[in-house]
């Protein structure tokens, strides 16, 4: 692993591991988490594009075709909440009025720049609205591989 480049680590033991490998837990069995990232500046902002994917170069791995169904750029509101400046974000603007649209689009592109366009059979199915069977499909996917 070069130094600085994004890599699973394990935060009791600290040992990292490659993130362009991928999987969900640690030899010893732990869950794992992704060293911090460099971020992006603004010039790396693709500012035509008008959702999430915006911001695609601060993620870790290069997606090559986003699954989107348009989420992000929800509107910031500013309002006055008992007397002080308050902003609240409309999450009820997003295709399915919820702000978890964001990470399932993100991980199922993930998924699908790692796996191919296959994984999007399960995708279609209803039941992936829940955040939770999206989370548990990943992990089969990665576990499987």
């Amino acid at each position: 692993m070069s130094e600085g480049a994004p890599a699973y680590i394990e935060p009791i033991s600290g040992r990292a591991y490659r993130i362009d490998a991928p999987r969900w837990r640690s030899d010893d069995g732990r869950p794992l988490m992704v060293t911090p990232l460099p971020g992006i500046s603004r010039g790396e902002i693709v500012r035509q594009r008008r959702s999430l994917w915006r911001y695609a170069s601060a993620l870790p791995i290069k997606i090559r075709n986003p699954v989107t169904m348009g989420e992000g750029c929800t509107p910031l509101v500013e309002r006055l909440w008992d007397g002080a400046r308050a902003l609240f974000k409309l999450e009820w603007f997003s295709p399915t009025g919820s702000f978890k649209d964001r990470g399932a689009s993100v991980m199922i592109s993930a998924l699908t720049t790692i796996f191919g366009f296959a994984v999007l059979i399960f995708a279609r199915h209803p039941v992936l609205f829940s955040m939770g069977t999206t989370v548990l499909l990943g992990m089969v996917c990665t576990f499987t591989a």
